[in-house]
């Protein structure tokens, strides 16, 4: 019975530290089946669709200065080369496109490393000293006590387990929303030369930075939790009891659950900040 409320106990704690790990890898990372897929799909079928949409801008554009042009008496003999280089620098940013999505990827993901670095390293759990305090707390409680801890691990147990499935649904659904904007990045900047549409291009690369910098907030997030949870490394075994032990498991799990509200959050303080829709 000693072990096993040991085990899970520690298991729970070695799952804090472990559940914001994807967080730090790239799209390729992640999956690279599923990123070379995305960049196929990019390339292949979204890139021809929106040189078709560029096109199609661009005569616009080209019908729009001659009428002006017309209207105003003067001659055309310059618009040709105005549409010619506005083709090169919008056909440029549109081939430019996933160079651009992973700078602003990279800035974030250099964040998230910088915090993840910085929280591990003064705030990380010492898992050895854990399972030492808690071993000392399990085997000076009596044989009721430690029924009682048992009861109320499996429950703690059961619904730290539920948070941490959800924080990492979360986490993997910000991958996914991530690899969705790379394979359809083409579309929306091929709005670029149409003064009206253009917005939608704008919107774009602001909704995915946003995306990026979710990552940094789940990151931020996570390791409060992860700090949070340190509290039941630090605590004196001489000075504490069960009851005391129950509590600051009932409190660690209360922290994994408002940890779980502020990861559904955090695209909303994502989306704030970089004021996309």
């Amino acid at each position: 019975m000693e072990e096993w409320i040991v085990n899970t106990i520690i298991n729970m704690i070695t799952n804090v530290t472990s559940v914001g790990s994807d967080l730090i890898k790239t799209p390729e990372e992640f999956n690279a089946t599923i990123y070379t897929g995305i960049l196929n799909i990019q390339k292949n079928i979204i890139t021809p669709i929106a040189l078709v949409i560029l096109a199609i801008f661009l005569l616009l554009e080209l019908q729009s200065i001659t009428t002006r042009t017309d209207t105003m008496g003067e001659r055309g003999f310059e618009i040709p080369f105005k549409i010619m280089i506005k083709f090169i620098i919008c056909k440029t940013a549109l081939d430019m496109t996933p160079l651009i999505l992973s700078a602003i990827f990279n800035v974030s993901q250099e964040i998230i490393v910088g915090i993840n670095g910085i929280f591990s390293g003064s705030g990380g759990l010492d898992i050895g000293s854990a399972r030492e305090t808690i071993e000392q707390l399990v085997s000076n409680a009596d044989f009721l006590e430690k029924v009682l801890i048992m009861i109320n691990v499996v429950i703690i147990n059961t619904i730290s387990f539920i948070s941490n499935i959800l924080i990492t649904a979360i986490i993997y659904g910000r991958m996914i929303e991530m690899y969705v904007f790379i394979g359809i990045a083409p579309l929306p900047m091929a709005t670029i030369p149409n003064a009206e549409q253009s917005s939608i291009a704008k919107n774009f690369l602001k909704s995915f930075t946003a995306v990026s910098i979710q990552g940094v907030l789940m990151c931020i997030s996570i390791a409060i939790m992860g700090i949070l949870f340190s509290g039941i490394v630090t605590i004196d075994p001489s000075n504490i009891d069960s009851t005391n032990l129950l509590s600051l498991l009932w409190e660690c799990t209360g922290y994994s659950i408002i940890t779980v509200f502020a990861l559904l959050s955090s695209g909303k303080w994502a989306k704030s900040i970089c004021n996309a829709m």
